[in-house]
């Protein structure tokens, strides 16, 4: 049976009202315990942002480095909600954390500066980061929670829809990593991706119009 070391996996923002974040988040620690990573969304964190530049009108580089910090408040709220998540501030750390029993949570903020070809806009949202961090990590397949279901398995598509940010695609193109997008309000699909690596590729989202 084939074997991916670490799921990355992006827990949408808008899970933090479409279905009970500690059911899901203990279902994902069962399943991944020692192989995966969170990486939050921002959430209602996140709007305050875009609300605060709409109002002062800032510029789009400062609203990205806000909307990264909300993304790190949302993964600190993760963290409070279950014990055996844990704050990951340095990539250097994420072996360690791996080999115990613990979930780490991706707090980017300290990564800003070095996310390298993502855009410091509204262009490139936290799927973008996230896809940069599974970039990151030795044949990692990133895991996109959702609160819909895709409706296209065409990258760009989703991009066009809405569903993913711009800047996808052309980080999807140049890292060429594995990315699988589930509906987190449909359990046994989840669980299915999870437990069986097998089938992941009926899954994946692929290149293309």
């Amino acid at each position: 049976m084939q074997r991916y070391p670490v799921w990355v996996v992006k827990l949408g923002g808008s899970l933090e009202s479409s279905l009970p974040l500690r059911e899901l988040l203990a279902q994902l620690i069962v399943s991944t315990a020692g192989k995966a990573v969170i990486v939050p969304g921002g959430g209602c964190f996140a709007d305050q942002v875009r609300q605060a530049q709409s109002k002062h009108q800032f510029d789009d580089s400062t609203a990205h480095a806000m909307a990264i910090a909300a993304m790190d408040q949302y993964g600190l709220m993760l963290c409070a909600l279950h014990p055996r998540l844990r704050p990951l501030l340095d990539l250097h750390e994420l072996p360690g954390l791996l080999q115990g029993d613990q979930v780490p949570v991706w707090l980017p903020y300290t990564h800003r500066r070095r996310l390298q070809g993502v855009p410091a806009t509204w262009q490139a949202s936290s799927d973008s980061l996230a896809l940069w961090l599974a970039g990151q990590i030795a044949d990692a397949v990133l895991l996109l929670l959702k609160s819909t279901t895709a409706p296209s398995r065409s990258v760009h598509e989703l991009s066009k829809s809405g569903f993913l940010d711009d800047h996808f695609p052309r980080l999807f193109a140049r890292l060429l990593r594995p990315v699988v997008c589930i509906n987190a309000n449909t359990p046994p699909a989840l669980q299915a991706v999870l437990e069986d690596p097998t089938i992941i590729h009926q899954h994946c989202l692929l290149d293309g119009d």
